[in-house]
């Protein structure tokens, strides 16, 4: 595999799969779960826009590949499809703490390949791919810190109206969340 080979495969296996999760928060965007929890849907409409705007920026950078970038894009959709579907295909109409735990566990897998993807611009001296990748990974981890700080929140607000457990825990969880994410001493 030459240089352009490999730029336009990696790049183009993080184009299907941005898209793929693109696909899936627009339709969570839309459902009426997210009405009753307004700071849930602020996030995932700011994924939303996040992940769009990605997948123009790595289509762009595909067509600078000329007509073969169709080929890899059409290589990558077949190899990310398995994956990617089976996560997302569960994604109908479900709570909106699940909606966001899918979120991040799909935003985390795309930053990792995001780092990824930095690693091969930069080994490839592609420089202009590597800082689009850090951008991106940069935007993604924004994000997933988001998720991480609402999700407690969600989780208690549905647990309080669901099952009558407790809603003022949320705080406590956040926090302690944090502190396992900075390793901070103490629960």
């Amino acid at each position: 595999m030459d240089r352009a080979e490999s730029l336009q495969k990696h790049a183009g296996d993080l184009y299907v799969l941005e898209r793929h999760i693109l696909k899936a928060v627009a339709r969570q965007r839309v459902s009426e779960r997210l009405l009753v929890m307004p700071e849930a849907g602020t996030v995932v409409l700011a994924i939303d826009r996040i992940l769009a705007r990605h997948v123009g920026a790595l289509e762009t950078y595909l067509t600078g590949f000329g007509a073969d970038h169709r080929n890899g894009v059409a290589r990558a959709l077949s190899r990310m499809s398995g994956t990617v579907a089976g996560l997302y295909e569960r994604m109908r109409d479900q709570a909106v703490s699940r909606m966001l735990r899918d979120d991040y566990a799909a935003l985390s897998m795309a930053a990792i390949s995001y780092e990824m993807l930095h690693t091969v611009g930069l080994a490839h001296r592609d420089m202009h791919l590597a800082q689009i990748s850090l951008v991106h990974l940069q935007d993604l981890t924004t994000q997933i810190i988001d998720l991480s700080r609402i999700i407690p929140h969600v989780v208690a607000t549905e647990i309080a109206q669901e099952e009558g457990g407790d809603p003022s825990v949320a705080a406590e969880a956040e926090k302690n969340t944090h502190r396992a994410w900075t390793h901070e001493i103490g629960v």
